[in-house]
Formats: C-alpha cells, structure tokens, sequence
C-alpha cells in the first residue's frame, strides 16, 4: 500500500494500491524490461533537494522517473498514466489561485513529465469522487474505482500496450 508522499518501483511482481482523492499518483510501466513503479503525491511543487522530496509532484516525478533511468530504462519505453486530483469535498476550491488544489496536482505530474521528455499515455483526473489504484507491475495492468459513498463504484481497467509505440 503507497501512502502519500511516497514512491516504489517494483524489480519484480508486485500490486501496488493505493486511495486518492486531491492527491496525484504517476505510474510507470517499462514495456521491454516488464517493471512498473508508482508515486503518491500531496501537492504539485515545493520538494526541496533533500526534505519530503515524495510530498510534491515536481520532485517525487524526477525521483521516480530517475530510479527507472538507474534501472536501465529508456524514456520511449514507459507507458505513463496520471491519476487523481479530484475536488474531493471542495477540497483546494478556497486557494488563492482559485483552481483547486486537485486540478494544480494534475497539471504538476504534467508539467513535470514533460519537462523531463515524457508524453502521457493515460491520464484520468478531476471529477468530485476519490479513486483507488490496484497496479500490476510486471503486466502494466491498472484497475481503476470511483468512491463516492453514493452509488456503485465504476471500475476502469487499463492495460499496458506490450508493443509499444514511442
């Protein structure tokens, strides 16, 4: 289970799960060397080089991104997906900026994986309902819920494309 501010990719079979609501996940899936890894980010920016560095979109990104680079992966080789950032409760709609704290979540994973080259092949963000993650690492798959309390949880399933095209 990914608690918020940290990150994990797997060498070898695993599920990672996860709750999101405003938070932001980035999961990463190697298409060739068959590993994925996973982020659960608080808020879009702020990491410092040393302190809480999983806390924020800008540097638990680069993290991630980074141990799959040390690992041997090639950027053409990933199969991104951004998750989250619903207004859970209103949550972030007070913000001096006016965008909610959620939709600023999303558009750090963004910013952030562009910066460092990378396109998104998946992105399921917004809306008002939190969400729960179950990734496959050695398969790509992603199970997507909606939680809202209120009617039955939709499930989405996602699969990686084994061919991968850059």
């Amino acid at each position: 289970y990914l608690l918020p501010g940290q990150w994990v990719v797997a060498h070898e079979a695993a599920e990672i799960t996860t709750i999101l609501g405003s938070c932001v996940a980035v999961c990463l899936f190697d298409r060739v060397r068959r590993i994925g890894g996973m982020n659960h980010f608080l808020l879009a920016t702020g990491g410092s080089l040393f302190e809480d560095r999983g806390r924020y979109g800008d540097t638990a990104c680069d993290d991630l991104l980074q141990c799959f680079v040390a690992s041997g992966s090639r950027l053409f080789d990933l199969e991104v997906w951004v998750l989250g950032g619903a207004s859970v409760g209103g949550a972030g709609l007070s913000a001096p900026s006016g965008i909610p704290l959620g939709a600023r979540n999303a558009a750090g994973a963004l910013s952030a994986l562009r910066r460092r080259g990378l396109g998104v092949d998946h992105e399921v963000t917004g809306g008002v309902s939190a969400r729960r993650l179950k990734f496959q690492t050695e398969c790509g798959r992603l199970e997507l819920k909606t939680i809202d309390g209120l009617t039955p949880s939709a499930t989405t399933l996602f699969a990686a494309n084994p061919g991968g095209t850059p």
